[in-house]
């Protein structure tokens, strides 16, 4: 004969099952949640700044692992690139690119993400171009002061203009493209300059140095002026003494 299960029996055993029940939840939870925690905890933030750490933007970024399944190209903006869930290993960080104006940097960054260090923040740094116009004896190589300069575009559009000092003359942050530096006057000694001196901005000029030489003048002599002042001269002292030689003999005869 079967044996009637009570009403407190049947309480008990319902008890037991909804306590399993959320036993099981709560840990199913907690793992999807540690899952998720761990996913977004693992990122790499790139900071693309110029010098005075202001950001960057468009400048391209290239993101590869050193066993070539992951590879990424970002193009910067104003603000932190931040790429999440990246799988743990080994990158390199280097630049396509740089913005008009700036030097394509030639830094490879190398960093790597494991189970110990999730996450990775890196500052990637560009350059102005740079420019440096030296004013100089042709001769010596000194620097000349007191010439008048331009730098123009190649439609003739004057975008700098001074006077040449015992310094050089920097520009920073040129465009990428070609330039033309016109001499208005030369220092007193010095030829004038007539043809403009071409130089070209790419980024790749991180510092481009331009020479521009001026060549004292020189005075040539007029050889056949001088050798016809020299022979009129000696034609006259000549003349001169001629003429007294014949006045002294007429007076020798007259006597």
């Amino acid at each position: 004969m079967k044996k009637a299960i009570t009403e407190p029996e049947i309480l008990s055993t319902i008890s037991k099952l909804i306590t399993e029940k959320i036993s099981n939840d709560d840990i199913e939870g907690t793992d999807d949640s540690a899952l998720e925690m761990e996913n977004s905890e693992r990122k790499l933030v790139i900071d693309k700044v110029d010098e005075k750490g202001n950001y960057l933007s468009g400048a391209k970024i290239k993101i590869e692992s050193t066993d070539g399944k992951y590879q990424n190209v970002v193009l910067t903006q104003d603000k932190s690139i931040v790429l999440e869930n990246l799988p743990y290993g080994k990158y390199t960080i280097t630049e396509i690119s740089a913005p008009n104006n700036y030097v394509t940097s030639k830094d490879v960054t190398n960093i790597e993400l494991s189970e110990n260090k999730l996450s990775e923040q890196v500052k990637l740094v560009n350059n102005l171009t740079r420019v440096e116009i030296s004013k100089i004896d042709g001769k010596t190589g000194k620097l000349l002061e007191g010439c008048k300069l331009q730098v123009q575009d190649k439609e003739g559009n004057v975008l700098y203009e001074w006077e040449s000092t015992n310094e050089k003359y920097i520009i920073e942050g040129l465009s990428y493209g070609n330039y033309y530096i016109a001499e208005l006057s030369a220092p007193e000694g010095y030829d004038l300059i007539k043809e403009k001196v071409e130089f070209k901005v790419d980024d790749s000029t991180e510092v481009l140095s331009v020479k521009v030489a001026n060549n004292q003048n020189v005075d040539v002599p007029d050889t056949f002026s001088t050798t016809s002042s020299f022979l009129l001269f000696m034609a006259m002292i000549f003349i001169f003494i001629g003429l007294s030689v014949m006045l002294f003999v007429r007076k020798k005869i007259n006597n």
